[in-house]
């Protein structure tokens, strides 16, 4: 048993310009904890390493009008997504806890400095940015700048300097120049991403940035993705250099030719020496990051 997930959450109701989803999937509706917790106990029970928790906007748990929290005898009332993990950290077993993304338009500093804490959550999150031009986010209607992005950043890594974040990006947004372009490809750098999925715009019907005029034609909106691309992965590899000579715990997945594979709970993708097949999926191994290999790092068992 490796990855097992739970759905969370249902819906969002953010808006942004680009997206369907709040049309064609509603309101936020949020699962109970207790069952929630019910049904990652079960899993857990049943051998599954990793309980992923997924939703439409993870972030947004919890948060339509009268939703309870609060246990009985239970003195903190924590809200949101901290009060799962915190539920989820009390649980017996050895597993580990992923969130599937988290929208920086819903989270604060303060917000996320909380939940990196809890011991059972990888040391990864991805936090969706979509541009890191304050004129683009503007018009996709996100509701935050690249400085406040940038300091949720900051402050996950003042927890752990090697904490991995992933995120989303779109190029040729209507409106984006070159120069809006040129400060998406600062952040990517600034925020040392360890894996960036990169996106060229497309309107949608329905959405009101479908009505914006079209500023970026189709053959620089793919000059743009490529020349992302190339920088994120240029990106991804120095955040891996990072990790060289640390020791992680990963859950091994499959086998690729003479390798196990897995990821470390900062996701990134290992290569494991396993002729012989010695390790076994669905169990944690204790690694050492030694060089970059394909997308990801060799790895030496300690």
């Amino acid at each position: 048993m490796q990855r097992a997930y739970i759905k969370i959450e249902e819906g969002c109701n953010r808006f942004c310009s680009y997206c369907k989803i709040p049309y064609a999937r509603g309101a936020v509706r949020s699962r109970g904890i207790e069952e929630i917790i019910a049904e990652a106990k079960a899993l857990v029970d049943r051998g599954y390493k990793e309980i992923v928790l997924t939703g439409i906007n993870t972030a947004l748990y919890g948060s339509e009008k009268g939703f309870a929290f609060k246990r009985q005898n239970d003195e903190e009332g924590l809200s949101g997504i901290e009060a799962v993990l915190k539920r989820l950290d009390e649980l017996e077993g050895d597993f580990r806890v992923r969130l599937s993304s988290l929208e920086p338009n819903v989270v604060d500093k303060e917000h996320v400095e909380r939940i990196v804490k809890y011991k059972r959550l990888c040391r990864h999150l991805h936090l969706s940015i979509q541009s890191g031009s304050n004129n683009v986010l503007k018009g996709m209607k996100r509701r935050y700048t690249r400085d406040e992005y940038l300091a949720i950043v900051e402050a996950i890594r003042s927890v752990d300097p090697l904490y991995g974040i992933t995120t989303d990006i779109i190029v040729g947004f209507p409106g984006e120049t070159k120069e809006d372009f040129a400060d998406t490809l600062d952040v990517v750098g600034k925020a040392f991403f360890g894996r960036v999925h990169a996106f060229k715009f497309s309107p949608r019907k329905g959405t009101e940035a479908a009505n914006y005029k079209e500023t970026v034609t189709p053959a620089d909106k793919t000059t743009r993705v490529n020349e992302l691309i190339s920088r994120a992965e240029y990106v991804a590899q120095e955040f891996q250099k990072r990790n060289f000579n640390t020791v992680h715990r990963v859950l091994v997945e499959t086998f690729e030719e003479d390798y196990a594979t897995g990821y470390t709970s900062n996701y990134i993708k290992v290569y494991i020496k396993d002729k012989e097949r010695k390790l076994v999926s669905g169990e944690f191994v204790e690694v050492r990051l030694v060089a970059n290999y394909k997308e990801g790092c060799l790895a030496e068992v300690v």
